[in-house]
């Protein structure tokens, strides 16, 4: 249920992957929890999962200069136990009442 699309990934010499790249057309606040550090946080795991190797820091690139945002395993655990009790208890309710609802639209405009 979770994707990314980190704007670069940094290979070695080898050719395997071992960072990923974010540009930000503004200077970003790097605060631990942030929204932007979770956004790489996310990012570094989900390269990792799809990668089949670990991705352990992410640089983030804009106008102000270039840092370095190490993975941090703990942080995203958490992270991703809030994501997921958000889909189940949220999102999927929501969205199976919207098909519901228009499921009874599409049943009375055919059946009137």
């Amino acid at each position: 249920f979770l994707a990314a699309s980190p704007d670069g990934i940094v290979i070695d010499a080898s050719g395997a992957p071992v960072a990923t790249v974010e540009v930000k057309s503004y200077a970003p606040s790097l605060l631990r929890d942030g929204p932007i550090w979770l956004q790489v946080q996310g990012t570094m795991a989900m390269a990792t999962e799809s990668f089949g190797q670990p991705v352990h820091w992410c640089s983030v690139v804009s106008p102000t200069g270039t840092r370095h945002v190490a993975f941090d395993a703990a942080a995203w655990q958490a992270t991703l136990q809030k994501l997921k009790a958000f889909y189940q208890k949220a999102y999927v309710p929501e969205a199976a009442q919207q098909i519901a609802d228009g499921w009874k639209k599409l049943e009375n405009s055919i059946f009137q």
